[in-house]
């Protein structure tokens, strides 16, 4: 995995050497990659749950819309997701979808913080299927400041079939600590993303070793960046290198 940044960073020109003091900096390598395996592959196709609203911090935007990638945008809760709609507004390659994606077809209970709370505007973008999630952020009386809604999930099969997606190429979830539970499902319905990320920091450890031996038996290199594994299937280190 660090030899193919190495290789993508040489070709645009970049190089990266280690220092002896080196920062304690998390440079997310993504963006790059996506960049360069969207110039030789033109039908890329990028499918990411928890999307958010999409906007200038998302570090897949700038490859979405640089490249023109296909892309299948996820977002269960309302009002990010008119968010999301707003600023993907005319982007023709884009398309948005409002549920949560899971082992089965269904609905589930997400707690969220409640949209006209006083909080800071952050806290309002979280979002778990547990609600005990809350406890691990600096939010004052937190069980006062949360609350339920019902939401559709969405199981990868029926994913693929209702967007009518030929294959994904690069997956991408966060979804505060159900990320595991996601991936797995994907991997249970024979879906092999050449690129998959997903945000282990909220997974407990316990899934997360259970998940990294399952892409290791399945031949996938795994980096963690920040709060991320960045998984690359074979497939894609050849067609990059």
């Amino acid at each position: 995995m660090k030899a193919i940044i190495k290789l993508i960073l040489r070709r645009l020109g970049y190089d990266l050497v280690r220092y002896q003091a080196f920062p304690s900096v998390s440079w997310n390598p993504l963006p790059l990659l996506i960049g360069e395996w969207a110039t030789r592959q033109p039908n890329l196709q990028l499918v990411q749950i928890g999307a958010n609203d999409g906007g200038p911090t998302d570090p897949l935007r700038h490859a979405i819309l640089k490249h023109q990638i296909t892309s299948l945008l996820i977002e269960p809760l309302p009002d990010i997701f008119e968010r999301l709609n707003q600023n993907y507004a005319g982007v023709d390659h884009v398309r948005l979808a409002q549920y949560a994606v899971g082992p089965t077809d269904g609905t589930l209970i997400l707690w969220r913080v409640k949209p006209d709370s006083n909080l800071p505007s952050w806290t309002r973008e979280l979002a778990s299927f547990d609600r005990n999630h809350f406890a691990k952020f600096p939010i004052p009386n937190w069980r006062d400041q949360i609350e339920p809604i019902e939401v559709p999930m969405t199981s990868p099969t029926t994913l693929i079939t209702r967007h009518e997606l030929n294959s994904i190429d690069c997956l991408v979830i966060d979804t505060e600590g159900f990320d595991a539970k996601i991936v797995h499902a994907f991997l249970d319905s024979a879906i092999r993303p050449l690129l998959l990320v997903y945000e282990f920091f909220h997974v407990p450890i316990a899934e997360r070793i259970s998940l990294r031996r399952r892409l290791f038996d399945l031949g996938y290199l795994t980096l963690d960046v920040g709060r991320d594994t960045q998984a690359v299937h074979p497939s894609l280190a050849e067609l990059i290198l």
